[in-house]
């Protein structure tokens, strides 16, 4: 069977998560830009796309600013996943660290939070705005599997 090009499948058919409702997620994939280069803010500062899915597969994408002002934002997301914010304070960790590929798979990817989605924004519809829910006091930290992250 041939690929029909005028079906109108596709992005509207993927599953997303409801608007709305708070949803426990993994952070799948970081992507740091696209073919023009690595993602930026109107100001410069370096971006970064995270991928997220529940344990059905819905998902989402948000972009992130790292930047000291934009910060709060990767901030709640490593508390709603668990990390050790004072650690990272002590050994001078910054927003902008999260844009070195490596540096930022390795402390991002695996992790698990919980999330609430507020809607769907950009041309497209496609990232998410998110909040990300800040753990109770009896959750463990989450670690990605097999890793021992310093923070």
């Amino acid at each position: 069977m041939a690929f029909d090009w005028t079906e109108n499948k596709g992005r509207e058919d993927a599953p997303r998560l409801d608007v709305g409702k708070d949803h426990q997620v993994e952070i799948t994939k970081v992507i740091y830009g696209n073919k023009s280069g690595p993602f930026k803010s109107n100001a410069g500062d370096p971006r970064i796309m995270l991928i997220m899915a529940d344990a059905d597969g819905s998902g989402c994408a948000t972009m992130l600013t790292l930047s000291h002002k934009a910060g709060w934002v990767i901030k709640s997301i490593l508390e709603a996943a668990g990390a050790n914010l004072v650690k990272m304070k002590e050994k001078g960790i910054e927003p902008q660290d999260f844009a070195d590929e490596e540096f930022g798979n390795t402390q991002l990817v695996g992790r698990k939070l919980s999330i609430r989605i507020k809607g769907y924004v950009s041309a497209g519809g496609n990232l998410a705005e998110i909040v990300a829910i800040p753990p109770r006091p009896a959750d463990e930290p989450q670690l990605p599997p097999g890793e021992d992250i310093p923070f």
